[in-house]
């Protein structure tokens, strides 16, 4: 899969009220998922899979960050150095268009993935 995949068929849907899990979209058809599910996928893309995903996290050349859309709707966009930002709100590497609030720290991305795990 590679981002124009990613966007042409993804489809956002909410997690549980009470089981914010984190995952990567595969499989055919709609890929359906919320804002985190999307900036996974789109780190895993652009990592070329799980070991430059992980890399990029644990060098610091990527990170998470939560923000608010403009409704105020708590939302996730992912950085990546050299690239810049995306979120399925902007779906395209490019400058940041939302304001930063705090990052997600590799341990609890670690946490949230295995969270999608067993949901």
């Amino acid at each position: 899969m590679n981002l124009s995949d990613l966007n042409a068929r993804f489809k956002w849907t909410q997690d549980s009220r009470f089981w914010d899990s984190w995952r990567r979209l595969r499989g055919s058809g709609p890929l359906k998922g919320d804002c985190d599910d999307y900036a996974v996928t789109a780190l895993h893309i652009a990592c070329g899979g799980w070991t430059g995903f992980w890399w990029a996290l644990v060098t610091f050349r990527a990170c998470f960050w939560f923000t608010r859309l403009r409704e105020g709707e708590l939302h996730m966009m992912v950085w990546r150095k050299g690239m810049g930002w995306i979120d399925n709100a902007h779906p395209l590497w490019g400058p940041r268009q939302l304001p930063r609030l705090f990052p997600m720290p590799w341990p609890g991305v670690i946490l949230k993935l295995m969270m999608g795990l067993v949901r």
